[in-house]
């Protein structure tokens, strides 16, 4: 492209909702990605800003892209720039990079689950502190919150216990920690921020090997002002050993069953 051009092309490809949008910006032979995330495919975790130089094939390929997004008014289709977004993703720069982790465990007859939300990049990240996450899906007026999906090892995920899932949760389920910051929380370059919640599944959990993953929707980001109009991101993949069936013990079958008589099942 140019050295003059500045182009932007914007899509919502990535994501579910409508704010959480994917930007690619260029300007002067270089790029800024900004990723708010990709809850389609788990081979994009995190959301993040990213930048870099073009080089003379990357510039040439996206004179095209620029060609062909002109018939198409308004967002860009996500297979225009697909390409250059997975590429800048991982080669890219990071200002700034947030990624969440996530661990399960078992206490007061609930599941617990422990997150861990990383900044990798260069500059720090702030949002509103995770027990202001109204933890409930609200399309109209947007807000954040944590859900947890799971499938059993060596198997489809089908049947009695071989996978399980959990409503969204969010500040409500929160389980107070020593670094609770507040009602804000910023996480500096290369440091953690970790945050305990409760839940429960939506059935009965067999022992075994799980792949476990969350996504996650943060509609309130402080910095990078790239970020602010909120994040949708699925949480990296980790495999989990449930060590054993849940509920299982005389508190964790009382809480469960209480759950269910207050939860209708999906």
């Amino acid at each position: 492209m140019s050295d003059a051009a500045d182009v932007s092309f914007t899509t919502r490809g990535y994501i579910q909702g409508e704010d959480a949008l994917t930007d690619l910006r260029i300007s002067s032979g270089s790029y800024t990605l900004i990723m708010r995330g990709d809850v389609m495919d788990p081979g994009m975790p995190g959301a993040g800003v990213f930048v870099g130089t073009l080089t003379n094939s990357e510039s040439a390929g996206l004179e095209d892209v620029l060609r062909e997004s002109k018939k198409y008014p308004g967002f860009t289709p996500a297979p225009l720039i697909d390409k250059y977004v997975r590429a800048f993703y991982a080669k890219g720069e990071k200002l700034a990079k947030l990624d969440a982790s996530i661990n399960l465990s078992t206490g007061d007859g609930r599941l617990i689950v422990d997150v861990t939300l990383k900044n990798s990049g260069r500059e720090r990240i702030c949002l509103k502190s995770p027990s202001t996450w109204e933890g409930h899906y609200n399309p109209m007026s947007g807000s954040s919150f944590v859900r947890i999906s799971a499938i059993r090892k060596g198997t489809n995920g089908k049947g009695l216990g071989q996978s399980f899932r959990t409503r969204e949760f969010g500040g409500s389920n929160m389980i107070p920690m020593s670094n609770d910051p507040g009602a804000e929380i910023c996480i500096p370059s290369m440091q953690e921020h970790a945050v305990r919640f409760w839940a429960f599944p939506d059935g009965e959990i067999k022992s075994g090997t799980y792949s476990v993953g969350a996504s996650f929707v943060i509609r309130d980001v402080l910095e990078p002002k790239e970020l602010s109009d909120g994040l949708e991101f699925f949480a990296i993949n980790k495999e989990i050993v449930i060590p054993r069936d849940y509920p299982s013990t005389p508190e964790e079958t009382r809480a469960f069953a209480a759950y269910l008589k207050t939860h209708a099942q999906e």
